[in-house]
């Protein structure tokens, strides 16, 4: 039996992380988290086969360095705004 587990993402709590010179700087909610998921575990750990925020960002604001993972994908679709993306 597949058990389906829900999230009212309206009710999530935001949290914001900045980067240490203040450069970096998000707003987020943590969607995998609020029906039991595990944090950057996948299936093999408990987690789920993904994880999902829901972000946001001020004008001119960024999230995070330039960087790659070696076994995951990032997608960002995007709700309303304008956004650059950089991509190698």
């Amino acid at each position: 039996m597949l058990r389906v587990h829900h999230a009212d993402i309206p009710s999530l709590p935001w949290k914001e992380i900045k980067s240490p010179t203040g450069k970096f700087h998000a707003r987020f909610r943590n969607v995998s988290l609020a029906p039991g998921g595990i944090r950057n575990t996948g299936t093999w750990g408990g987690g789920h086969p993904f994880d999902l925020e829901l972000q946001k960002f001020l004008p001119g604001e960024s999230g995070c360095p330039f960087h790659s993972h070696a076994a995951r994908w990032e997608r960002y679709p995007l709700l309303g705004g304008s956004a650059t993306v950089r991509a190698r």
